[in-house]
């Protein structure tokens, strides 16, 4: 059976995604620090979609390069997953050749990030409550293990304490040698 796919191209076609960085893109802007170990990439690139044969939509992006590329320092990325509906918005770095966009080019960069909004706005309460979750689970096991490494030093001191006492408390024993050399063997 031969595959059969369509391939379908339109100036509003495109994917976005953020991913971890890891380097030092230098002071991204609005952050105090000069030297960042790694950074989130949010990136919106074209795309096309191929539709295979059996009806499956399929989307790859970044065939025409990126349309727009925002650099975040980890706070920052914190910052806007939390402050969501900031009407002000906040610091990034973007780079790309924004400067080569046209009208239709902007309305759809426009368009990908409204849609990054709504996402948020959608899914915030539910990433706050896994944050929260994931935080509560954490904080029960360092709970746990601080508390079983407290208890296990408590019983190893405790039972060092009770053998030292006991030694101290069984009275001394004459010295074999001793007593074969007094001609005794009862002690």
């Amino acid at each position: 059976m031969m595959d059969e796919k369509t391939e379908e191209t339109h100036e509003s076609f495109g994917l976005i995604g953020f991913s971890r960085t890891q380097g030092n893109p230098g002071r991204l802007f609005g952050s105090p620090l000069t030297d960042h170990g790694s950074f989130m990439t949010l990136r919106i690139s074209r795309a096309k979609r191929v539709t295979d044969d059996l009806g499956h939509e399929h989307y790859f992006g970044g065939m025409r390069g990126d349309l727009i590329e925002v650099k975040l320092s980890a706070s920052q990325y914190a910052e806007r997953k939390l402050a969501y509906e900031e009407a002000g918005g906040g610091q990034c770095l973007a780079s790309g050749p924004t400067a080569d966009l046209q009208e239709m080019d902007r309305k759809d960069v426009l368009w990908a990030l409204e849609k990054v909004m709504m996402h948020y706005r959608s899914n915030a309460p539910y990433m706050a409550k896994v944050f929260q979750e994931t935080t509560e689970a954490l904080v029960g096991a360092a709970k746990a293990e601080v508390d079983a490494f407290i208890t296990h030093n408590i019983v190893a001191e405790g039972l060092r304490s009770l053998a030292e006492k006991a030694i101290a408390a069984v009275p001394a024993l004459p010295d074999p040698d001793e007593m074969v050399n007094q001609g005794t063997t009862e002690p």
